[in-house]
């Protein structure tokens, strides 16, 4: 089985200037980061793009210029690859986040994959079919122009997502999509690697011709639901972060039982007063 970590941005020791303060509890700093890291890699740490799959898959949501800046030196140097999932207005548009230059950048570094996370970052449960189908698509052509290669991975926003949506990842182009839901992910989540039915000569004329490069081939995934993941806070202590890597069974039934009441809330009391509710706390 595989535990999939979910990060968001990182931040210089002692300085959090460049995070806003909604973000701030799922941010962490270099020094954790680089902790972290160590103790990752001593595990088998990939993407979900064969058989078996790695111990340890690692995830960055949003589209943080500290991705590239911080984040991708430190995997780099450990040769760690990672999941970027982006959410695509935020490129260009939002302080703090990458430029259309810099994802692109962040495309070319061997090891790490460019997924979406939406257009907006509205949830997917609030929106209508065609608004999460234009999401979809949207986004999708987007990385896929900005980045060069195939983007066939996605994470849902908030982990939030319908029934309708999860019918539309296949025709849009997705073979992965992830969740937010705490948990691990087994072999049996997958089917065969999807082949990119394109030899390594002809990859290279596509990209010089400035045709989309099928870079991953990433295994298609068999299940419907979302693969679970555990998110990483600026929070976490490393007596924490060794119960998650080495996929101890009692935090995960503690941090599940957790979840559950976190999601019977929301669904009680809707995503728009669950998530203001969040950042009335997050930002005291």
């Amino acid at each position: 089985m595989s535990v999939v970590l979910m990060y968001h941005a990182i931040y210089p020791d002692h300085d959090t200037s460049a995070v806003d303060a909604e973000d701030l509890p799922y941010a962490v700093s270099v020094s954790d980061f680089t902790r972290q890291l160590d103790e990752i890699a001593q595990h088998q740490v990939g993407l979900c793009s064969g058989d078996p799959l790695p111990h340890i898959i690692i995830t960055f949501d949003d589209g943080h210029a500290s991705n590239l800046h911080l984040a991708a030196p430190l995997l780099l140097e450990r040769n760690l690859s990672a999941y970027f999932f982006i959410t695509t207005q935020f490129i260009d548009q939002r302080a703090g986040f990458m430029s259309r230059a810099e994802l692109a950048q962040l495309s070319n570094i061997e090891g790490m994959c460019i997924g979406s996370h939406g257009t907006s970052h509205r949830f997917f449960d609030d929106l209508s079919p065609l608004e999460s189908e234009q999401e979809l698509v949207d986004s999708k052509a987007f990385l896929e122009q900005t980045c060069g290669c195939a983007c066939r991975s996605m994470s849902f926003p908030g982990g939030r997502f319908s029934d309708t949506v999860l019918e539309q990842l296949a025709n849009a182009g997705y073979t992965q999509w992830f969740g937010s839901e705490i948990g691990l992910v087994k072999e049996a989540s997958f089917t065969a690697a999807a082949s990119t039915g394109i030899t390594g000569d002809e990859a290279a004329q596509n990209d010089k011709s400035g045709s989309i490069e099928e870079r991953w081939a990433l295994s298609v995934q068999r299940d419907r639901l979302p693969l679970e993941r555990v998110a990483i806070r600026r929070s976490t202590q490393m007596p924490e972060f060794r119960s998650i890597i080495s996929q101890e069974t009692s935090y995960f039934r503690r941090k599940r039982i957790k979840s559950l009441v976190k999601r019977r809330l929301r669904q009680l009391i809707g995503n728009r007063l669950y998530h203001g509710l969040y950042k009335s706390i997050s930002e005291r």
